[in-house]
């Protein structure tokens, strides 16, 4: 480990004297006086300091960032509801596990899929107005249609969409699936 440690400083050392005698080709570097070398020091030990308080931040925020990860694991999987994220060209991005169920397929297939696929023929007029709504005023929106699992059953859901912005910015649409097919006929 010694010796790992010293080449590494060898190797700093020579950075810093190439990066010294690129930035100051035609200066002679002087010595400091005896002031100039506390002064230096100083500031040294400052940035040392705020670097130590900047990591400190830094782990803390991890740490709520887990956190938050874990609740949003706990609140997005294990929801007694469907929900769908679906981006704003109809793509499914993210599933929830009830919409496994729901759609009676896993995930891998559901995600990449377009969204209007799971929509009953019948209804994909309602489902066209209720995006189109959706992203048009921005507002949440609320419609009744039926919807068709990948065994070809039909269920009759209530969807509530809202729409949300990603982390890159861009507008997607955030569906709870209510599975209404027991309250009526389909």
């Amino acid at each position: 480990m010694k010796e790992f440690n010293k080449a590494l400083r060898c190797k700093a050392e020579k950075m810093v004297n190439e990066n010294l005698s690129a930035l100051m080709p035609d200066q002679e570097i002087g010595f400091k006086t005896v002031e100039e070398n506390e002064i230096t020091f100083h500031e040294l030990l400052v940035y040392k300091f705020e670097l130590e308080m900047q990591n400190l931040e830094l782990r803390k925020t991890q740490a709520n960032l887990e956190i938050a990860k874990a609740r949003y694991f706990e609140i997005f999987e294990m929801a007694p509801l469907s929900y769908v994220i679906v981006s704003a060209d109809g793509i499914i991005i993210e599933t929830n596990l009830i919409s496994e169920e729901l759609f009676g397929a896993e995930r891998r297939f559901l995600i990449g899929k377009e969204f209007s696929q799971f929509i009953l023929n019948e209804d994909q007029d309602i489902y066209y107005f209720h995006r189109r709504n959706l992203f048009e005023t921005l507002s949440p929106q609320e419609s009744e249609l039926r919807m068709v699992k990948r065994d070809g059953a039909v269920l009759r859901v209530i969807l509530n969409s809202d729409i949300v912005q990603n982390v890159d910015g861009l507008k997607i649409c955030q569906s709870l699936i209510t599975d209404i097919t027991n309250n009526k006929a389909v």
